[in-house]
């Protein structure tokens, strides 16, 4: 006898295998059997035809404040998610002591392209520690499974305060840093998030602190997630740090290493192939590292008085000021260094013009709304205009109401594919709750 029998359904296990027509068995809160089944059970359910899945674990996500005002993670549930991480990157919101909470916050709101008045209005700071935050989750019952990495950027703000995003620890600071990382680890984290990312930035455009922490701060981290046995240390890292150094933390903890983004870089075409194959080389080495993938293009969906990742950009302004930006993007000055930097070969910058890949998202006048869905380098091409005037000018002529989507990275499917079949990489970045 089972506990519940789901009939006639299209069974996906979750491993790839094509949909079985049949029905699956539960028994003690576990599949007992899956096919045709002739048994009886407490409970039965026809599905009908309908699609039956196993419930998606969403790795990467920033539902860390979201939560402690909406319990269900909209729209996590709706899209068939059942667990979701956050954390990710190292950009939680716990431990908040109440003298930094506010710049937490701030932070959270640039580098992840939230609102900050929604957030202070709506975030419950019932909680000071990350045992607090652990407590107030489960007070209230949110919906689905939560794994929180434990923040190694608020671990610095919330002991070195501004000047966690100016300089390394000293050794005082970081024996701090570790006992927030060690209450974190007995309260529940399941591991450590973290990024060295240079287009990591948090409010008025200084680096989020993770960016400060030298080398060996990440070691000495790795070292404290060795002396659990459960955990992973998740890292963000760009330029400065890649596979090699992961793989030196993963042997350091004795725990999974997990690098992102893992996204294909059109201006750099062999970075993606090269990521993979040292991971692989890792694992073969017997060390558990892995990558976080996409299976859809990166895009971020912004105004250009909060254009996050064109901040990082010389000498994009980090100004959201309306009349300041006016003079900034006005001025032919600006737009010739733009440009410049537009052409130049530095690999940290994810925006390389390509203007065919920007449509023009919303128009904020009623008299542009047929240029909605056509791309910047379409509707410049039109007008005999350059694209970067086109992008500026059309902003100001609407006041800043006009919403551009940019799309960065993993355009090419071929390249894409590649990187998705690879045993190693984890289909994720979804980056849920942000942007």
């Amino acid at each position: 006898m089972y506990d519940l029998i789901i009939r006639n359904a299209l069974v996906a296990d979750g491993l790839g295998s094509p949909l079985l027509e049949g029905d699956l068995a539960v028994k003690d809160g576990r599949v007992a059997a899956v096919g045709q089944i002739a048994g009886e059970a407490n409970k039965s359910v026809e599905a009908g035809g309908q699609v039956l899945a196993p419930g998606v674990i969403d790795l990467h996500t920033h539902y860390d404040a979201q939560l402690t005002w909406d319990q269900t993670a909209s729209p996590a549930g709706a899209l068939g998610v059942t667990t979701v991480v956050v954390g990710n990157c190292g950009f939680g919101i716990a431990p908040a002591p109440p003298e930094h909470r506010d710049v937490i916050l701030a932070n959270l709101a640039e580098v992840e392209g939230m609102s900050l008045v929604s957030l202070q209005a709506g975030v419950d700071t019932d909680y000071e520690s990350f045992g607090d935050y652990m407590a107030l989750l489960k007070r209230k019952g949110v919906y689905p499974n939560v794994a929180v990495l434990a923040s190694h950027t608020v671990f610095r703000t919330a002991v070195m305060g501004d000047a966690g995003s100016e300089r390394a620890a000293t050794p005082e600071e970081l024996g701090l840093i570790c006992d927030l990382f060690r209450e974190a680890m007995d309260a529940g984290a399941i591991g450590l998030g973290s990024s060295s990312n240079e287009n990591h930035r948090g409010a008025g455009g200084v680096p989020i602190a993770s960016r400060l922490a030298d080398d060996d701060e990440f070691r000495t981290l790795a070292a404290v997630l060795g002396d659990y046995d459960h955990g992973v240390f998740m890292a963000t890292f760009g330029e400065k740090h890649g596979i090699p150094f992961l793989e030196e933390l993963t042997e350091l903890s004795g725990r999974p290493g997990c690098y992102a983004p893992h996204f294909y870089f059109s201006h750099q075409p062999d970075r993606a192939h090269t990521i993979m194959q040292q991971a692989e080389a890792a694992r073969a080495r017997g060390l558990p590292v892995y990558t976080q993938g996409s299976c859809q293009p990166l895009s971020l969906s912004f105004t250009l008085d909060r254009a996050y990742i064109l901040k990082a950009m010389s000498p994009w302004p980090a100004t959201e000021d309306h009349r300041e930006l006016r003079a900034i993007f006005s001025d032919s000055g600006f737009r010739n260094a733009f440009r410049q930097t537009l052409a130049s070969s530095d690999s940290q910058h994810v925006f390389k013009g390509r203007w065919d890949w920007v449509p023009i998202a919303i128009a904020g006048l009623d008299k542009n709304k047929n240029l909605e869905g056509r791309t910047v380098a379409e509707v410049a091409a039109e007008r005999g205009a350059d694209p970067l005037d086109l992008f500026l000018d059309l902003s100001l002529e609407e006041d800043f109401a006009t919403k551009y989507t940019l799309y960065l990275l993993n355009m090419e499917e071929d390249s894409v594919g590649e990187l998705l079949v690879n045993d190693g990489t984890l289909i994720s970045l979804s980056d849920a709750g942000a942007h």
